[in-house]
């Protein structure tokens, strides 16, 4: 039993719990990328929802929080369970709740004897969320947490370490965040290293460390006078959930090429990255008969954007037998209108143009 409160430090990023490109998802999200970035967060500040079909047509699905029901996050179900012949169809809205609670509303299809789906959202007040993550563990294994979770801005004077949990390395960080395109760890990284950089170079930010302004400015110092780059460039956050980064193509060439010639760094970059027709985001892709020779021969970085238009990139290494390993860039802005290519036809263009190009280099230069 533990009579006291659960207090939660979460000073190390300034206590901002929500920057100005996840705003959006502050009463509401469908998504769980729009998570808000804090140091103290459990599962991304996320939260899995599994849905399981009845065992009988035309009754409510099961719904719940997946491992653990959470004190504060309530659900509210009204998916049905269909006949086998029907698709799955859910949707899971988070709406936010006075005093940092929220509600997750599921609706829609599941087919009976359908496999349990789980699905994941962002939830609204990621530090009291987090712990009462914290407290639903505690009581698993019955030990009562009597006290309410609360936020502190430093540590007691005269408190103990009671435990200390080392981190995973960098590689195995960055390694997570390139293979699965965890926009999380990104801005989590950033504002990290906004930390490290207030401390090096004495930032105006101080009494605030881990924040974008401070992260990003040390990226920008980094891509100047380490990568090199001489033409204006702009980078607002680590993640790229924005339309105000802006990096041309040659710029990111620019910096695969350095990191290529960074043996100290180089070999466990390349192998954080997707491998074109098995791993990461490029598992499935690489597939057709044009381009299912460059399976294994890939490997880069992919990049989206939904709204408020569609963007798509593609950016990495490919090894080629004539000419060895080659650095690409691919950045596509899709067009307004009607008539606008989708996500796919994207991605099949990028996949397209390297086969084509690998042909080219073989036979032709």
């Amino acid at each position: 039993e533990i009579k006291g409160h659960l207090q939660i430090n979460n000073s190390l990023f300034g206590g901002v719990i929500r920057d100005e490109i996840r705003l959006e998802g502050e009463c509401a999200s469908n998504h769980a990328y729009d998570a808000p970035v804090t140091a103290f967060g459990v599962n991304f500040n996320t939260v899995a929802i599994a849905v399981s079909p009845a065992e009988t047509i035309g009754q409510k699905a099961l719904v719940q929080l997946d491992p653990l029901p959470v004190k504060g996050i309530h659900i509210d179900s009204q998916i049905k369970t269909v006949s086998a012949n029907q698709k799955t169809q859910i949707r899971a809205t988070r709406v936010s709740l006075p005093a940092g609670e929220s509600k997750i509303v599921v609706n829609g299809r599941i087919p009976v004897k359908e496999a349990t789906k789980k699905i994941y959202r962002s939830v609204n007040d990621p530090v009291l969320s987090s712990g009462e993550i914290v407290r639903a563990f505690l009581k698993q294994q019955h030990i009562e947490l009597r006290g309410k979770t609360e936020t502190i801005a430093s540590n007691p004077a005269g408190s103990t370490p009671l435990l200390e949990v080392k981190s995973k390395t960098i590689s195995e960080i960055i390694h997570s965040l390139n293979l699965y395109s965890n926009n999380y760890i990104a801005d989590v990284m950033v504002k990290r290293l906004g930390a490290e950089a207030s401390r090096i170079f004495k930032l105006k930010e101080a009494d605030q460390p881990g924040t974008y302004d401070n992260g990003m400015d040390a990226i920008r110092r980094f891509m100047t006078d380490e990568v090199g780059l001489k033409d204006s460039f702009t980078l607002i956050n680590g993640s790229g959930l924005t339309t105000q980064n802006r990096l041309s193509a040659r710029q990111l060439s620019r910096l695969l090429i350095y990191v290529a010639k960074r043996w100290d760094i180089f070999p466990e970059f390349i192998a954080s990255l997707p491998l074109a027709g098995a791993s990461g985001t490029l598992e499935s892709r690489f597939s057709s008969k044009l381009t299912s020779t460059l399976k294994g021969q890939v490997r880069a970085k992919t990049g989206s954007l939904s709204s408020p238009f569609l963007v798509s990139s593609l950016a990495g290494y490919m090894h080629h037998e004539k000419h060895g390993l080659l650095v690409f860039t691919i950045i596509q802005n899709s067009p307004r209108g009607k008539n606008k290519p989708g996500i796919l036809d994207l991605q099949e263009s990028q996949e397209i143009g390297l086969s084509k190009l690998s042909r080219y280099l073989q036979s032709g230069y």
